[in-house]
């Protein structure tokens, strides 16, 4: 399996750009890890020639200060490098967790959806975990080259011999972890999907979202039972690898070992010759145990590069992932009111069979107010996607003002919308920020001027007034004990209010009721539609009493549009409209 270090180049790039100390840090503890082997292996030979020759104690113990200091001084700077390293490191890989996060909010939804690209961004995630490792290795290969050559000079002084069987020895046993880095990578494939699975499976069950749901219906034995399942795969596949891998790490320490044996019988038969002291002896044979070990990890340290740039691979094919376009050829302004045109759309979702819209095509004039209706599956939201740029069409495009929206600015694009979505989320963040999209220290008085007037048009304001926080109060219990728990009415009205307070120029609402009763329903209508006067308003619901104020109904069905009209003209055609809405006025009457 040939695998090239893709990632090595462009990780070492990042990070002599986005850390300056990262590169001088690895190297210094590369030349400081090389040669403080040296001392252990050269001292001890004067040390022993003076005790068994010389007998000179101030000499024995120069040598023997010289040693402890010696290793003091190198264990100090190695282990004030490696604090330092793991300092920036940590910070560096918090950094790529950061950049898959912004990369996966930045990607097209249709993209995200995608079951290689989950399994792209789990591997991509798992990639991060190495980094540590990364940079252990570099370290590593450095001193190891170092002490190769320090050792080598030794050796070349005393004995040549001894490097040739140290060479052949380390050569034979590069097939041994050649195999072991073709079984870490495929391990590192095999393992994936698994793996994705069970951190999902976890994930839910530690989601006190869920908590209800998995309680009352016997979800938790259900994702029990599925976790324990996708753990035993896990453990095959790792049982699998880790018995092939402790045969190769097994059969190359063999080796290893045998090398040892030939020094040894070598250097003995020196000894007994008395063409070396015992004091040499003892210093070769540690310089060629040294040599063999640097051999062996720079070999192994080779390998692992290998496998770690494949796993790390994953992260940067992540980011490489085309992105919802954010720069467009137009950089003019948009007159509002807007109009909108959808031209013959249709649009197919990536797992689908068949398409959710079929050559659709309608336009929504400035100041407008559109209901979309229809059945479950008629393509209602889809639209809403589409218009907010979260998909592509496959077929048609959306015109803003006779623009296409695709060649605007996506940033400049975004501030036309003012949506709250069907399965909208308010985020683990203070109640204005969430509301007026800003962080706490770039909220200015008018904004929070802004944000009270939102909140009591939408109804809210007097519930948010009794917190003991109010507006500073954090939306879950995640950050703070003392955090909003609201119903489901009063998040959909703040959801409400965040959109009211983007003020963009076209207004979606996408079942912006469905948690609120029908009396409160008709109330935030009522205010939505002096809210929105002059915007161009779209607005999504399955309760057909509310569509009554639109000025025009937009019905679909199957992904085509079957009837348009106002509220009068439809009932009047007595069709799907008038049908749905009568099966709804029944059960009210009733």
């Amino acid at each position: 399996m040939k695998i090239k270090l893709k990632s090595l180049p462009r990780y070492l790039k990042e990070i002599s750009r986005d850390n300056k100390y990262m590169l001088p840090l690895i190297f210094a503890l590369s030349i400081f890890q090389g040669l403080a082997p040296l001392i252990n292996i050269i001292l001890p030979k004067y040390i022993l020639d003076e005790l068994l020759e010389m007998g000179r104690i101030p000499m024995i113990l120069l040598y023997i200060g010289g040693l402890a200091f010696g290793n003091f001084l190198f264990q100090m700077a190695i282990s004030v490098c490696k604090n330092y390293l793991i300092v920036h490191t940590y910070a560096i890989t918090l950094s790529t967790v950061k950049n898959l996060g912004i990369k996966s909010t930045n990607i097209d939804l249709q993209d995200s959806e995608k079951k290689s690209n989950l399994d792209l961004l789990e591997r991509g995630k798992q990639g991060t975990y190495n980094i540590v490792a990364f940079t252990e290795t570099i370290s590593s290969m450095g001193a190891s080259l170092i002490t190769i050559i320090m050792v080598i000079g030794i050796l070349i002084q005393n004995d040549w011999r001894l490097i040739l069987v140290i060479l052949i020895c380390n050569i034979v046993t590069i097939p041994c972890f050649s195999k072991i880095k073709d079984l870490d990578i495929d391990n590192a494939k095999r393992g994936i999907p698994e793996n994705r699975a069970y951190r999902y499976l976890v994930s839910v069950a530690t989601d006190f979202r869920f908590a209800k749901d998995l309680r009352i219906y016997k979800g938790d034995k259900f994702f029990l039972k599925k976790a324990e399942d996708t753990m035993d795969k896990i453990l095959h596949i790792n049982h699998a690898y880790f018995t092939k891998n402790g045969l190769w790490n097994g059969l190359a320490q063999s080796i290893v070992q045998i090398q040892l044996t030939i020094t040894f019988i070598i250097l003995g038969l020196s000894l007994l010759a008395a063409r070396i002291t015992v004091g040499t002896f003892t210093m070769l044979y540690g310089a060629s145990n040294q040599l063999s070990r640097s051999f062996n990890t720079l070999i192994q340290g080779y390998t692992d590069l290998i496998t770690l740039s494949f796993n790390l691979n994953p992260y940067y094919e992540f980011l490489n992932i085309d992105e919802v376009g954010k720069e467009g050829e137009f950089s003019g302004s948009l007159s509002k009111p807007v109009a909108l045109t959808f031209e013959n759309i249709t649009f197919r979702y990536p797992t689908a069979q068949e398409d959710t819209l079929k050559d659709v095509s309608f336009n929504i004039y400035p100041g407008e107010t559109i209901a979309i209706v229809g059945k479950n599956g008629a393509g209602k939201t889809t639209i809403i996607k589409l218009l907010c740029r979260l998909y592509k069409p496959q077929k048609g495009r959306i015109l803003i003002n006779g623009i296409d929206i695709q060649s605007l600015s996506m940033e400049e694009y975004k501030k036309q919308l003012s949506i709250v979505f069907q399965d909208f989320k308010l985020l683990p963040i203070q109640l204005d920020e969430n509301i007026l999209g800003k962080e706490e220290d770039f909220i200015t008085e008018e904004d929070i001027g802004l944000l009270w007037e939102k909140l009591e048009e939408t109804g809210i304001k007097s519930w948010v007034e009794s917190q003991p926080k109010g507006v500073k109060s954090h939306f879950t219990k995640i950050h703070d004990d003392k955090g909003l728990l609201p119903s489901g009415g009063q998040e959909q009205k703040i959801a409400i209010s965040r959109a009211l307070a983007r003020d963009g120029s076209i207004v979606i609402l996408d079942e912006p009721t469905a948690a609120l009763d029908p009396k409160s329903e008709e109330e935030v209508f009522e205010n939505l539609i002096q809210l929105t006067e002059g915007k161009t308003s779209i607005f999504i619901s399955h309760r057909l009493s509310s569509t009554r104020i639109a000025d025009r109904i937009i019905v679909l069905d199957k992904g085509e549009i079957l009837e348009e009209g106002t509220h009068k003209e439809l009932m009047e055609e007595n069709r799907l409209y008038a049908e749905m809405f009568n099966i709804q006025a029944k059960q009210y009457v009733s």
